[in-house]
Parts: structure tokens; C-alpha cells; sequence
């Protein structure tokens, strides 16, 4: 546990607060000499270096559904089940263009999360204020809709307690709103395995995060369902695949490749 705890301590550290004191106050004090995209690509790079003091050991498919999107300048909602505090990690690598979180209020209290998110137009939710619900989705469909920025949302609305034995928590038809309302792409993803890294009793040498983009819904797609429905239908695609990528894992533990440091090139093989 204290190992694990030391670790994160002077490894990860160290690139947070070179973020917050070098480059944050650098985007802050000329907020019109960096483009969105430029702090962005700052974000992505404190995170990428924190990824690999916490040994995640990503097992990414179909990310090139994102990447197709991307390359025709396409703004989208990702949304996605949630089990662990770095879950925005991923999508911020996926996707290349500008993209905007929606973050639990009590985020924005947190220096070091409000600080780095700044950066990426985090929209704050109060998820016991409705009439503050309503107003982060109105303002998520006006990003969507002048297509300066993607939205990242868990319609989950919290993280995940038992992502090891119990279906996901049920998706909030209000998540997709701002999607419909704006007729944009919808990107479906399932992932597993991050509620463990931050688990101190667990002593992993690499910890695998499987992370799918299981389907792109387009305006066409979803053009005659309801909030509900597309809730619903979402939910139930997730849940179907996230009971496929504990298979998966459990062959990741059975094979041993936890065990083995992740500064090792290996080749994985998730095959029975």
C-alpha cells in the first residue's frame, strides 16, 4: 500500500505541478496567444506522463470509429461507463480535436482537478441542483452545436461501487440530450479496470484498462427514439460487453501479465 502510495507520490507529482506551475499560469495570464487546441495538447501531455507512473496498460478497440470522426472535423458526445477517477484519461487520448468534460461539481472545489480541466471548458454539473443540470446540458448542446468542442459525459452520474460482480448503474436519459438536441454523432464506449488503480491494497506491476468504442449512433440512428430510449439501448450494449471484458481480464490475470513490469515491451495475447 505505501509502496504503491510513494510511487504515485514522486513520480506523478512531479508533472502535475510542473502543469500547474509552468504552463497553467503561462495559458492563464495569455489566455490569446494559445489556441484551445494547444492547451489541450498540454493537458494530453501531463497525462500521458501520469499514465505511466500509475503502470495503465491500456487495451484500446475500435478507437479508429473516434479518429474517422476526427479527421472530418466531426464534433461528437463520448459517453461512457464510469469506475475510476482517471476514466477521463482515455478519451483524452482517443480523441484529437478539443474536448469538453462534464465533471461533478465537486471537481471544480478540487485546485488541481478545476486547475488542469480549465484548460478543457470543463462544464461542472450539480447533480442535486436540477435547475443547474438543465443548464450545463443547455450549455453542452451549444458547444455541440457551434462544433467549437466534443463533449465527454457518464451517464452513469457517479462511479461505479461494484464494477467486478454488478450491472452498470442506470444510465440518465438527460446525459444524451445535448447530442439529440444538436443532431450530432453519439460514441459508445466500454471500459473496465480502472476502479484498480487507485486501490492501495492492490500491487500490480501494470494495470490493464480495456477500453472499446462499441458503436458510433448517428442522427440517422437515433432519429425516431426517444432520451429514454437511446438511454436504455446504450446501457444495455455497455452492459453486454462489459460482462465480455471481465472474461478478458480474468485471461490478463490468469496469464500472469499483471505481474510483469510495464517498462517491458511484451506482447499480449488475450486468447483462451
Amino acid at each position: 500500500m505505501f509502496r504503491k502510495l510513494f510511487r504515485y507520490a514522486f513520480r506523478g507529482v512531479p508533472h502535475v505541478l510542473k502543469y500547474l506551475l509552468i504552463d497553467h499560469p503561462r495559458f492563464h495570464h495569455h489566455p490569446d496567444k494559445y489556441t484551445a487546441l494547444e492547451k489541450m495538447n498540454a493537458v494530453r501531455t501531463v497525462i500521458k506522463k501520469v499514465e505511466r507512473c500509475l503502470y495503465i496498460d491500456y487495451i484500446y478497440e475500435n478507437i479508429e470509429e473516434v479518429a474517422k470522426l476526427d479527421e472530418k472535423n466531426q464534433n461528437y458526445m463520448m459517453v461512457a461507463n464510469h469506475q475510476g477517477m482517471i476514466d477521463p484519461f482515455a478519451p483524452f487520448n482517443i480523441s484529437k480535436p478539443v474536448l469538453t468534460p462534464v465533471c461533478k461539481i465537486e471537481l471544480e472545489r478540487n485546485p488541481i482537478f478545476r486547475n488542469i480541466f480549465s484548460e478543457t471548458g470543463a462544464l461542472y454539473m450539480d447533480r442535486d441542483d436540477l435547475r443547474q443540470s438543465v443548464k450545463i446540458i443547455k450549455k453542452a448542446r451549444e458547444i455541440l452545436e457551434e462544433g467549437s468542442s466534443s463533449i465527454l459525459i457518464y451517464p452513469e452520474g457517479t462511479r461505479h461501487k461494484n464494477p467486478e460482480n454488478e450491472p452498470l448503474n442506470h444510465y440518465h436519459p438527460g446525459s444524451f440530450k445535448a447530442a439529440m438536441a444538436a443532431s450530432v454523432p453519439i460514441v459508445v464506449i466500454a471500459a473496465y479496470g480502472s476502479f484498480r488503480v487507485f486501490d492501495f491494497h492492490i500491487e500490480w506491476k501494470r494495470f490493464p484498462i480495456q477500453y472499446k468504442v462499441l458503436k458510433v449512433l448517428y442522427p440517422e440512428d437515433y432519429k425516431d427514439m426517444d432520451t429514454n430510449q437511446v438511454a436504455e439501448y446504450v446501457e444495455r450494449i455497455t452492459n453486454e460487453e462489459i460482462v465480455k471484458m471481465r472474461e478478458i481480464d480474468a485471461i490478463y490475470q490468469k496469464k500472469g501479465y499483471h505481474k510483469i513490469p510495464l517498462r517491458k515491451k511484451i506482447k499480449i495475447d488475450l486468447s483462451k
